[in-house]
C-alpha cells in the first residue's frame, strides 16, 4: 500500500511538468520552422488553432510543384500567405510552380537561379513581387502579373533570357530598377496607366524589344531605362512624362524617330547618345532644360520644333534644327500620297504645304508655292495642305 501511494505521489508531483511540455509542443512560436512533406515552413502568426506561415528556404525541390494553400501541424491549421526570401533559390531542377490564392507576397530572391523553371502561375491575391524574385530564371518563357500586384521589385526578372511575353497588371504602380534588365527575348511591352514610376535600367539590354507603349501615369523615365534596346523601332512617350534620365535611350540603334511631348522639362546627359539610326527628334514644346552634355553624341538626328515654341537655336545640343509645321485638326486638309519611278507631279494648292515620310510626323515645306513640283524619285512621300 505504501509503495502504491509513493508512486501516485511521484506522478502527481511531476504531472504539471509533463502537461507543460505537451502544451509547448502543440503551440509553435513565431519564427519556428517545421516540415510538412517536402517543404519547410516558418510560422508568421498564430492565434488559437489557426495561424499563417511562409515557405522557408528549401533545397533540392524538383519537377512540378503545387504549393498548398494551408498546412496542419500539431493540431494547428496554418494558411500559407508568403513565399519567403530564398525559398527556392538554386532549385535548378524545378520546372513549374503553382502558387495558391492564399499567398500575398513573393519574397526576395525566392526563385533566383531556378534555371529550369518554364512556367509559373501567380494568383490575383499577390500584391508584391520583391527584389530579384525571379532573377536569372533563364528558361521562363512568359509571365502574367495580375492586377493585384502593386510593385515589381529591383531586378525581379533580371536576366530571364527566354522571356518572350510579359503582361503587366493594371494595378502595378512601381516598376523598380533593373526589373526586366537582360530579358533578351522580350519583343514588346505595354506599361499600363497605373504605373507612375519606371526605375533605372528597368528594360536595359532588352535587345529584342521592338516596341514600347508607356502608360499615361508615368512621370519620369529614369537613367538607362531602355539603354541598349538595340532592336527598338517604336516608343510612345505620354504627355505625363516630365523627366528623361541619363542614357535613358542610349544605344537604341534601330530607333529612327521619337516625339518628345511638351510636358518634358528636363533631359539629362547622353539620353539619346549612340542611337545610330535616329534621324528625327520631334519636340512638341519649348526647348527642355539640359543637364551636362552629350545628349546626342554619335547620333545623326535633326531636331524638329513647333512654331511659337521657345528656347531653340540652330544648332541645338550639337544637332541641326528645323521648324516642325503643324496642321490643326479642324482645318480642311488635302492629302497626297506619291510613290514613283522618277516622274514628277505638280501640286496645285492654296494655303500651307506640309511633307512627311510616314504620314504621322509632318514638317513645313518652307517657301512652297503653287504650282509645286514634286519628284517621286525621292521615294514615298506624303503631302498635306492646310487651307
Amino acid at each position: 500500500m505504501t509503495n502504491t501511494f509513493s508512486r501516485l505521489t511521484a506522478l502527481m508531483a511531476f504531472s504539471p511538468a509533463v502537461l507543460f511540455f505537451t502544451s509547448f509542443q502543440i503551440s509553435a512560436a513565431v519564427d519556428d520552422i517545421f516540415i510538412i512533406g517536402d517543404l519547410k515552413y516558418t510560422v508568421l502568426t498564430e492565434e488559437g488553432s489557426t495561424g499563417t506561415v511562409a515557405i522557408n528556404k528549401n533545397d533540392f525541390i524538383s519537377g512540378d510543384l503545387i504549393i498548398p494553400s494551408s498546412v496542419k501541424n500539431n493540431a494547428i491549421t496554418y494558411s500559407v500567405t508568403s513565399i519567403g526570401n530564398w525559398a527556392f533559390m538554386y532549385c535548378n531542377h524545378l520546372t513549374s510552380i503553382t502558387i495558391p490564392d492564399s499567398v500575398t507576397s513573393i519574397g526576395g530572391e525566392a526563385f533566383e537561379y531556378c534555371s529550369s523553371l518554364t512556367s509559373i502561375t501567380i494568383p490575383d491575391s499577390v500584391t508584391s513581387i520583391k527584389n530579384m524574385a525571379f532573377y536569372s530564371c533563364s528558361s521562363l518563357t512568359s509571365i502574367t502579373i495580375p492586377d493585384s500586384v502593386t510593385s515589381i521589385g529591383d531586378g525581379a526578372f533580371y536576366n530571364c533570357s527566354s522571356l518572350t511575353s510579359v503582361t503587366i497588371g493594371k494595378g502595378v504602380i512601381s516598376i523598380r530598377d533593373d526589373a526586366f534588365e537582360y530579358c533578351s527575348s522580350l519583343t514588346s511591352i505595354t506599361i499600363p496607366d497605373s504605373v507612375t514610376s519606371l526605375g533605372a535600367g528597368a528594360f536595359e539590354n532588352c535587345s529584342s524589344l521592338t516596341s514600347v507603349t508607356i502608360g499615361k501615369g508615368v512621370t519620369s523615365i529614369r537613367d538607362c531605362a531602355f539603354k541598349y534596346c538595340s532592336s527598338l523601332t517604336s516608343i510612345t512617350i505620354p504627355d505625363s512624362v516630365t523627366f528623361i534620365g541619363i542614357e535613358a535611350f542610349s544605344g537604341c540603334d534601330s530607333l529612327t524617330s521619337i516625339t518628345i511631348p511638351d510636358s518634358v522639362t528636363l533631359i539629362e546627359s547622353w539620353a539619346f547618345a549612340d542611337c545610330s539610326s535616329l534621324t528625327s527628334v520631334y519636340f512638341e514644346g519649348n526647348a527642355p532644360n539640359i543637364e551636362y552634355k552629350g545628349l546626342f553624341d554619335n547620333t545623326p538626328a535633326t531636331i524638329y520644333y513647333r512654331a511659337g515654341t521657345e528656347g531653340w537655336t540652330d544648332p541645338w545640343c550639337g544637332r541641326p534644327t528645323e521648324l516642325w509645321g503643324e496642321t490643326p485638326e479642324d482645318e480642311p486638309v488635302i492629302r497626297f500620297e506619291l510613290e514613283g519611278d522618277g516622274e514628277s507631279l505638280v501640286l496645285n494648292f492654296a494655303g500651307t504645304l506640309y511633307e512627311s515620310d510616314d504620314a504621322v510626323n509632318w514638317h513645313l515645306v518652307e517657301g512652297a508655292k503653287a504650282p509645286f513640283k514634286v519628284y517621286t524619285s525621292k521615294g514615298k512621300k506624303f503631302y498635306r495642305c492646310a487651307q
